[in-house]
């Protein structure tokens, strides 16, 4: 039987940890599955590593443009200029996830 390839469809918003502030134009890349954090900076930071890249509005809420593929690795990574880059290797999401899920993300200085 054919079972359709489920996806889900990640957002957000980016904020300052201390202030809550919204946080404008951060930038929010999703690696190629098998690509670490640590890969991609000994990388040089290549766009051939990158799966997905979306930025923040002007009240720091973002969606990435391209679904995500469920039990599979994926690196995320936030950068916004000031602050601490944030990211995490490996993130999984899985058929007890919603189709769109919600990931906000706190960035500190």
């Amino acid at each position: 039987q054919n079972v359709a390839q489920g996806v889900v469809t990640v957002y957000g918003q980016v904020y300052d940890v201390n202030s809550n502030n919204a946080l404008p134009n951060a930038e929010v890349y999703v690696l190629n599955p098998g690509t670490s954090y640590a890969d991609w900076k000994a990388n040089n930071f290549a766009d051939a590593d990158i799966f997905s890249f979306a930025s923040s509005d002007n009240q720091g809420n973002y969606t990435l443009p391209d679904k995500l593929a469920l039990n599979i690795g994926y690196t995320i990574v936030v950068y916004v200029e000031g602050y601490t880059i944030t990211f995490g290797d490996d993130l999984v999401w899985t058929d007890q996830d919603p189709v769109n899920y919600q990931m906000d993300v706190s960035m500190s200085n």
